[in-house]
């Protein structure tokens, strides 16, 4: 059951992640990296989808840097 609850969540975090993008003042890394911990807990596979996905650059830039940037792209 719990697993379940996880995708869920980790779903409406990447969709929030998603908005993000488009929105103004909507943070995008940090509902990603919520996703992806969340996935993590519950299904690999979905966190390799999201990983690879074109939402996966921000995953992997604060990965990569230890943090974020002011626009979380660069």
């Amino acid at each position: 059951m719990k697993r379940y609850i996880y995708i869920v969540l980790g779903l409406l975090a990447v969709g929030l992640g998603a908005l993000g993008v488009v929105v103004p003042g909507l943070p995008t890394t940090p509902f990603l990296l919520l996703a992806s911990w969340l996935f993590y807990r519950s299904s690999p596979r979905l966190q390799q989808w999201l990983l690879r996905s074109w939402l996966g650059k921000y995953i992997r830039g604060y990965q990569r840097r230890g943090g974020m940037t002011a626009t979380g792209t660069r």
